[in-house]
């Protein structure tokens, strides 16, 4: 059991690790594309499909170690939560920018910073609201469906 829980503990924090990395690529690259123009839905696909992919890669290879050769199914899976995760993490950023964008765009002018007070507002956002609720829903899609342990239902009823 203590086994068990330790190597429970090293995949979160993989994930965990795995999951800053892919924060780091989807906000560089989503503040890239908002500062080229790009509007905010369309930057925020693009950064976090990006994201995605890095994710993929870095949670099968060493996060899970998942060693199937065959990346079809479990890919379709990967990229199915990954969909759930980035409209919970669009409805939180459009929430917050039609709710929230106004207070912070107030109180970022206040600093008396030269910034585009909208983008630094939409940048902000996207890392402390959209983030966050991406990554529970990405964690709980992966660690629960995606990555799941083949085997761990009938070890836990052979026990019983």
């Amino acid at each position: 059991m203590k086994d068990k829980t330790k190597k429970e503990l090293l995949k979160l924090v993989k994930f965990s690790l795995v999951g800053v990395l892919n924060t780091l690529v989807d906000n560089l690259i989503f503040a890239g594309l908002l500062f080229l123009g790009l509007n905010r839905n369309i930057s925020k696909i693009i950064s976090y499909s990006a994201a995605t992919l890095h994710s993929y890669i870095w949670n099968k290879r060493w996060t899970f170690q998942n060693k199937e050769k065959s990346h079809g199914q479990l890919f379709s899976k990967f990229v199915v939560v990954n969909l759930i995760s980035l409209g919970a993490s669009l409805l939180a950023l459009n929430i917050f920018s039609h709710f929230g964008n106004r207070l912070l765009v107030s109180l970022l002018g206040h600093l008396h910073l030269e910034l585009d007070l909208m983008k630094t507002s939409e940048i902000l956002a996207n890392l402390f609201i959209a983030g966050p609720v991406s990554i529970l829903v990405n964690f709980l899609g992966n660690r629960l469906w995606v990555f799941r342990e083949k085997g761990t239902q009938k070890e836990g009823n052979e026990r019983a």
